[in-house]
């Protein structure tokens, strides 16, 4: 299992486990392809194992940003640097923010 499959599966676990102490936890994340950059090689494609992207024009595309779990593992085969995945930080109740506490 090379490293990025393995840490996807990992970033799912946590989600999980969080999802099961606080309720529903949704994750958001702004997926960015930088279009000039990105030579349509689709190692994008084959590392996420969300399907996140898909080819449009010869170039990789974010078309299901929602099931992004934000594990960086597209970020890391993009060997154009053409991707920036940036997390959009939850609107949590005080509660849900002080069981958190250091993890955000």
């Amino acid at each position: 299992m090379t490293r990025h499959v393995k840490s996807c599966i990992e970033s799912k676990k946590v989600f999980h486990a969080c999802e099961l102490l606080i309720g529903d936890l949704t994750m958001a994340f702004e997926i960015v392809v930088d279009g000039e950059k990105c030579k349509g090689c689709e190692d994008c494609l084959e590392v996420c194992t969300t399907s996140v992207f898909e080819m449009k024009e010869n170039k990789s595309v974010p078309v299901s940003v929602k099931e992004c779990l934000g594990c960086g593992s597209c970020v890391e085969v993009c060997k154009e640097k053409a991707i920036r995945v940036e997390e959009l930080k939850p609107d949590l109740s005080e509660v849900a923010r002080s069981l958190l506490g250091d993890i955000l």
